[in-house]
């Protein structure tokens, strides 16, 4: 995975996913790219056919802190703001980098392009169509066994926000690239070495770039078609739910541009549900199946058992026991908070399953004895009001996006808040510590007696 190597978690301008380093880093900057790293694994005695290398259709971006310092290293202020359809701040899908009419700068060093926005302040490392196919030459050069990509919805999958004439450019440019390096299918191997090294494949990966990204599709088609290119627009939305409501108007609006908050849920389960089924499995199934995915549920016990009991802040909020671990709610039986250092936060079982903090794992309700066999327990069940998205009155960082009557929770990224004016996630302020929302309906307390 060599993506994700940069971001606005940190305070300069970085790369997402830089090939090489750059001449003016220094340890450990210089280690944070794909180059060191294949080299490392190599060194440690792997196969380079058994490595994949990573890319990203999707670019991390930063605030800049002052319009006229742009390059690499520079200083920033915070993330990104977010965009239009992916709506997480410092983070952008390739479809929507490609439409903003922003300066690109291609760096030499790390092989990979920027844009920036002097107005806006805004700042994103992606990848273009002519990194993506310098990457598939460096995997072709040092023969590794091929390259994975995070992921397909972010690429332009209809073709129609990048106008380079096809869709999925980048995976295409990613297929092309690849298999100009690899043996046609029907061909016998040779059965002497050859006399002459080959003329038309690098032996190593090109010491100057393009200085911007072509312009229209290849002249010549590739000698075989894309294996693994889909041939139209994929009928269905991207996998991930959205984070929060676009903040403004894309430049350039798609055929069907949403015009307000999504109405309707994800229509496929969250790409980071469990993967792995409960270790204990429950003694009786419940009369109701779930009706959505656990919402990050541990999908293992913790090797240590908390020592402490659930507290409470005077404030209200929880305060963690211990460092690290998995925590039951005061109240909600439902409910179950995660510590990570010293930081709670707050996670819901789906309906028709309780917090076991036996095992750590969200079970069925007869497994849980001190929510079961007679015991009345309080469940916080949020009724949406109407469809659109609105605020969790119990924590200022999640919201609920009602669709149909029923409501899905979704969490903003740590440290963010959401913002209950433009409906978005962002940086919270001193001020905005205590987040109230009077315009919506509180959540009604039902009273499960058993």
């Amino acid at each position: 995975m060599t993506y994700d190597l940069h971001g606005g978690w940190e305070n300069f301008l970085g790369h997402n996913s830089p090939l090489y380093p750059r001449s003016d880093e220094t340890y450990p900057q210089n280690q944070l790219n794909a180059h060191v790293s294949v080299e490392y694994w190599i060194a440690q005695g792997y196969d380079p056919a058994n490595l994949l290398l990573g890319v990203g259709s999707y670019g991390r971006s930063f605030t800049m802190q002052d319009a006229n310092r742009h390059d690499l290293g520079d200083p920033a202020s915070r993330a990104g703001s977010p965009g239009p359809f992916t709506r997480e701040n410092g983070f952008l899908g390739y479809y929507e980098v490609c439409q903003k009419a922003w300066p690109s700068v291609f760096n030499n060093e790390h092989k990979v392009p920027y844009a920036y926005d002097t107005v806006s302040l805004q700042w994103v490392g992606y990848d273009d169509m002519t990194s993506m196919r310098i990457k598939a030459d460096y995997v072709c050069s040092n023969q590794l066994g091929g390259i994975h990509m995070w992921a397909l919805d972010m690429d332009d999958f209809s073709g129609q926000f990048c106008k380079h004439g096809m869709n999925y450019p980048l995976l295409r440019t990613i297929n092309a690239g690849l298999q100009a390096c690899s043996p046609q299918p029907g061909t016998p191997a040779p059965t002497d070495a050859p006399t002459q090294a080959p003329t038309q494949a690098p032996t190593q990966a090109p010491t100057q770039a393009p200085t911007q990204a072509p312009t229209a599709a290849p002249t010549q088609a590739p000698t075989q078609a894309p294996t693994a290119a889909p041939t139209q627009a994929p009928t269905q939305a991207p996998t991930q739910a959205p984070t929060a409501a676009p903040t403004q108007k894309p430049t350039q609006a798609p055929t069907a541009s949403p015009t307000q908050a999504p109405t309707k849920p994800p229509t496929a389960a969250p790409t980071k549900a469990p993967t792995q089924a409960p270790t204990i499995a429950p003694t009786q199934k419940p009369t109701e199946a779930p009706t959505e995915a656990p919402t990050d549920a541990p999908t293992q016990a913790p090797t240590k058992a908390p020592t402490q009991p659930t507290t409470t802040a005077a404030s209200g909020k929880f305060v963690c026991p211990e460092e690290s671990g998995y925590f039951p709610h005061p109240r909600n039986c439902r409910k179950f908070y995660h510590c990570a250092m010293n930081k709670a936060f707050s996670k819901i079982c789906p309906k028709g399953m309780f917090y076991n903090p036996q095992t750590y794992l969200c079970d069925y309700e007869d497994n849980v004895p001190s929510c079961a066999n007679g015991n009345p327990t309080e469940i916080d069940q949020f009724i949406c009001p109407s469809d659109g998205i609105f605020p969790d009155p119990d924590d200022n960082g999640c919201y609920y996006n009602c669709a149909n009557g029923n409501p899905f929770r979704t969490c903003c990224m740590d440290g963010l808040v959401f913002d209950t004016q433009d409906l978005i996630c962002r940086f919270s302020l001193q001020e905005e510590a205590e987040v109230m929302h009077p315009k919506f309906p509180k959540v009604k307390k039902l009273e499960k007696i058993y």
